[in-house]
């Protein structure tokens, strides 16, 4: 048994098809255990809370997860909870499939329970769906894959400290001049608020940003999606670029 003081929720998908096909994405947000329901709560770097979580090696599925553990918390983060967080990540994920491509994909999730020393306990529960859920936006008005719609996680804590972001694959976000619609942005920034809410309401977890050093976490007060697009170079994984050259005599 060992203590956690957080937990790292992270969605994970591909370009499956397409110019960028085999490039990986990765998005996602900190949680800490807190009471469940009622008012969202404005904790401003709080002491991380801790909670006993044990290694396990073991595998389970339902009709959307198949899911390798590596371990589970033994009354909070509980395998039944952490289920539900995972639903509940895939519910935010089709709200907001419809600013991306058919050419991109999510295949599933993981979630780490991580100590005061910043390791993970027993390494990340591993959650892929069964059906790889994709984009809805026709592949012709793909953006390139280091584009992505940011959204900014703020607390009420003052300070690069106090902030978080999220850069989202959307790659097919519609966009009027360079900018992103104002329909764009309050889809996602609508379908994260509900994600945070849906998740407070289990036993437990809190999203929030999360200080290492000291082990304190402030929980997110408010989310912003801007109308600019930003690049996510680590999404330019292993792409081969295509190039035309030509000789120039003298």
């Amino acid at each position: 048994m060992a203590t956690a003081r957080s937990i790292r929720l992270v969605l994970e998908g591909e370009y499956h098809q397409g110019p960028f096909a085999g490039e990986i994405w990765q998005t996602g947000c900190s949680f800490v255990e807190g009471d469940a329901g009622g008012v969202f709560p404005g904790g401003i770097r709080e002491s991380l809370p801790q909670f006993d979580a044990t290694v396990i090696g073991e595998a389970s599925s339902d009709a959307t997860w198949d899911v390798d553990w590596a371990w589970k918390g033994d009354s909070k983060a509980t395998k039944a909870i952490q289920v539900q967080m995972a639903d509940l990540a895939l519910v935010f994920w089709n709200a907001i499939k419809g600013q991306a491509t058919t050419n991109l994909r999510m295949t599933g999730l993981r979630i780490n329970a991580i100590q005061a020393d910043g390791h993970v306990i027993g390494g990340a529960n591993v959650f892929t769906l069964k059906t790889p859920v994709a984009g809805t936006q026709a592949a012709s008005s793909s953006l390139p894959n280091q584009l992505a719609v940011v959204a900014s996680l703020r607390t009420g804590a003052r300070g690069p400290a106090g902030r978080g972001r999220m850069f989202l694959p959307l790659n097919g976000s519609p966009a009027t001049g360079g900018v992103i619609g104002s329909t764009a942005k309050t889809t996602v920034n609508t379908a994260l608020v509900a994600w945070f809410k849906d998740t407070y309401d289990l036993p437990g977890p809190l999203a929030s940003v999360v200080n290492a050093t000291p082990l304190t976490y402030s929980s997110i007060g408010t989310v912003g999606v801007g109308d600019l697009y930003d690049t996510q170079r680590r999404r330019r994984n292993a792409i081969q670029e295509n190039y035309v050259t030509a000789a120039v005599n003298h």
